[in-house]
């Protein structure tokens, strides 16, 4: 899984240089929705209906899925950003520093 991901972020990483910011944003927004449909219809029908279910009742979940939805967002606009500045190997020893982070403030916490 792990390289996978770092395959992703240098092709992200190529995208970004080569296309610029709003390509990336563009064709990751495009096909991140037919995928994430497909699996949808085919897996998932009644864990959405679930889910649209809770929504419409619960505005404490509502809030948490659009704060979901904005810290996603967010994430992939900053990469772009950072994408622009750096490689994709700093991108990806970053992601893995966050995680030795995590586990120090953890212990000291």
């Amino acid at each position: 899984g792990a390289a996978l991901y770092a395959c992703s972020n240098v092709a992200q990483e190529r995208l970004v240089r080569d296309r610029g910011d709003g390509a990336f944003l563009g064709r990751l927004g495009v096909s991140a929705f037919l995928v994430s449909a497909a699996q949808a219809v085919v897996l998932e029908r009644d864990a959405v209906a679930r889910a649209d279910a809770v929504l419409a009742r619960d505005v404490g979940a509502a809030w948490l899925f659009a704060g979901y939805v904005a810290s996603m967002a967010s994430l992939y606009v900053l990469a772009a950003w950072f994408f622009r500045r750096a490689d994709a190997a700093a991108f990806n020893l970053s992601l893995l520093a966050s995680d030795a982070y995590a586990v120090a403030f953890a212990a000291a916490v």
